[in-house]
């Protein structure tokens, strides 16, 4: 279960989205890199802005960055950049995926779709409208310390679009936050009232009674410690009680007595 907290629109080319989760928050960034024919200086502009971003969010966050990253990070580039991309990315790498496998590297992040072994139609995000050419060219990016909260990421071509990209999903998980359980408290008895000389001789003499009328020389010695343990427990509480809880401010004692 997740609700919006804010979306603000960093640039024409970044979006990011604060969510409330059961886990925490949780930021989303959506992305639209330049492709490959705008000049180098516009590209490295778009990764100045989306690292401002990034630089800007808690350093204790769950973050997810997804979109068109017009960038082709290439099938060979893990065996330079472990743990950056995995085995299952395809096509041969140009310069922007070059950039991004840089951008990912510097900020330890791992690119979820090339992670999974997926047949080849379930890894292509974009088809040519001559449908001659398809690239890997939309990403969905995780830091590496949060990829066990992913589960797959693949796309699905089943579902029709008005667009040359297809869908890329990934299943991600929100972990819920384990409710904190309150230790029972252990009650102590009012043993300074055996101080007194009265409450002291009717513990004595309610002690010994019940341990004539208990105890059974044929009991092995766990059970005449199960016996003994039961019985002065017992008087103990018949005779002294327990202590008072401390008062709470506030709190009338009756209230207080009946938390006990």
């Amino acid at each position: 279960a997740y609700h919006m907290i804010t979306f603000k629109a960093i640039s024409e080319r970044l979006i990011l989205v604060h969510l409330e989760t059961t886990d925490g928050p949780l930021y989303v960034l959506q992305c639209y890199a330049p492709d490959t024919s705008y000049p180098d200086a516009i590209i490295d502009d778009f990764y100045n802005s989306l690292q401002d971003a990034v630089n800007k969010l808690p350093k204790k966050k769950k973050l997810i960055l997804l979109g068109d990253f017009n960038a082709k990070v290439g099938q060979s580039s893990h065996e330079n950049w472990a743990g950056t991309v995995g085995k299952f990315a395809i096509g041969e790498k140009n310069g922007s995926g070059d950039k991004l496998l840089q951008f990912c590297s510097l900020n330890n992040f791992a690119v979820m779709n090339t992670m999974y072994k997926q047949p080849k139609h379930r890894l292509i995000t974009w088809h040519s409208l001559t449908a001659w050419t398809h690239n890997q060219m939309d990403y969905i990016i995780l830091p590496v310390n949060q990829k066990h909260l992913a589960r797959n990421c693949r796309v699905y071509n089943s579902i029709d679009l008005d667009t040359d990209h297809a869908l890329l999903m990934m299943k991600y998980v929100l972990q819920t936050k384990k409710r904190k359980r309150f230790k029972s408290v252990l009650r102590k008895f009012a043993l300074d009232k055996l101080l007194v000389e009265e409450k002291k001789k009717e513990f004595e003499i309610k002690l010994n009674r019940a341990f004539a009328e208990t105890f059974d020389n044929n009991d092995n010695l766990e059970t005449k410690y199960e016996k003994f343990c039961n019985i002065t427990n017992t008087i103990t509480k018949e005779v002294v009680g327990y202590k008072r809880r401390k008062m709470v401010e506030g709190m009338s004692l009756e209230t207080t007595e009946l938390c006990a």
